[in-house]
């Protein structure tokens, strides 16, 4: 995650703005985006502040990771579908809670009859 530029650098950008630089200008120097520009420019204007603004607090996660990790242990022979009716949410969300927590929802069998298959056809 990038962090927020200072305030500093903030009124030195803006205020080099203000004393009459072009935006290619103060982009070049400052090897800022032109959207940064605007909106610190913009944010200035409204309140002749150049304070960070605090970011606000993400989304609550639908599955409770915790949760999901007892219900595997409850029932593990569980597909996604079955899970993610439970919790009321997609496949695709549960698979990515999955990916997150590390945890692989591929079976053994699959791979046991995959070996078998491939030791068949060498013999």
């Amino acid at each position: 995650m990038t962090k927020a530029y200072s305030e500093d650098f903030r009124k030195c950008v803006v205020e080099h703005y203000n004393n009459g630089a072009t935006r290619k200008e103060v982009l070049s120097i400052f090897k800022i985006g032109a959207n940064t520009l605007t909106r610190w420019i913009r944010e200035y204007r409204e309140t002749k502040s150049y304070s960070v603004k605090k970011r606000e607090h993400y989304k609550e996660r639908k599955i409770d990771d915790d949760k999901l990790l007892a219900y595997i242990k409850e029932k593990p022979s569980a597909l996604l579908r079955e899970i993610a009716k439970d919790y009321s949410v997609t496949p695709q969300a549960v698979s990515y809670r999955f990916k997150v927590l590390g945890i692989s929802r591929k079976k053994k069998h699959f791979y046991i009859k995959n070996a078998m298959k491939k030791k068949e056809k060498t013999l």
